[in-house]
């Protein structure tokens, strides 16, 4: 038989279409695991360029993830939303209650954790960079309220005596506690004012003014020095918590804590 014979013989013949059937579907396949990668990477760069977007241009990626947030979550749940912590701190007034801190472009959440749940939270307004001032300062609306952060100043509220904190010393703060009806899930609402990144103009004279009235002043000193941080000052924090005043205060980081984590 001559070589030509040999290669046209009837099962060579015979393999050739099917050679070809199979090399098509090898290239059929690798092209659609190609197209099936670079479209992956297409929707990775899509999404991650509508999140750069939404998080320079407006708030509302930030404030979707907030809603989300609610006092009675299981910690598992919330860190789907926020992720792990960059922080955790144990409280010294209980010790099985723990303080766990993220720290976002533009705000500081806190979490008051106890046996895997939030007993309640604190959201921290902070300055906007100039690469997020487009959708102008972040003021995240107060839950169960109709305001909204660094809105309107503290004294807009009307204020029952159930109790405040400050300090002028470790932290520049203000805060008043402010409990809820059955509409509010009997919660404490908790609003206030810190100098965590921004100074604000007199407020730790101010505050050094209240404190010296509550320890040597009278009754209408003390009054007037705390009118005059409410009518000034607007809150620029809220926090929620099924918690009293003193672990509200207590998991407030310190300028020096602020400094060294974040």
């Amino acid at each position: 038989m001559s070589p030509t014979e040999s290669v046209n013989s009837p099962v060579t013949s015979r393999l050739k279409p099917k050679w070809r059937v199979l090399r098509s579907g090898a290239l059929y396949t690798v092209g659609l695991m190609i197209a099936f990668g670079n479209f992956n990477d297409t929707k990775d760069l899509t999404i991650s360029l509508y999140e750069w977007g939404t998080t320079h241009f407006t708030h509302q990626a930030e404030l979707n993830r907030l809603e989300q947030l609610d006092v009675g979550n299981f910690l598992a749940y919330t860190e789907t939303v926020f992720g792990i912590p960059q922080v955790v701190k144990a409280s010294r007034l209980d010790t099985e209650l723990q303080y766990r801190y993220y720290k976002t472009d533009k705000y500081l959440l806190t979490l008051q954790v106890k046996e895997q749940r939030v007993l309640g939270y604190l959201v921290q307004a902070l300055s906007l960079e100039n690469q997020f001032n487009t959708a102008g300062p972040f003021s995240p609306p107060v839950p169960f309220t109709e305001r909204t952060l660094d809105s309107a100043p503290l004294a807009t509220l009307p204020f029952a005596d159930e109790g405040f904190a400050l300090d002028n010393h470790n932290l520049v703060y203000f805060l008043e506690r402010h409990p809820l009806a059955a509409d509010g899930l009997y919660l404490n609402l908790y609003l206030g004012i810190t100098e965590y990144d921004t100074p604000h103009p007199g407020l730790s004279q101010t505050l050094g003014e209240l404190d010296e009235a509550l320890v040597f002043g009278d009754e209408i000193q003390t009054l007037e020095s705390l009118n005059a941080v409410r009518e000034r000052y607007a809150p620029n924090f809220y926090g929620l918590s099924e918690l009293d005043n003193p672990y509200m205060a207590e998991s407030l980081l310190t300028r020096h804590e602020f400094n060294a984590y974040f």
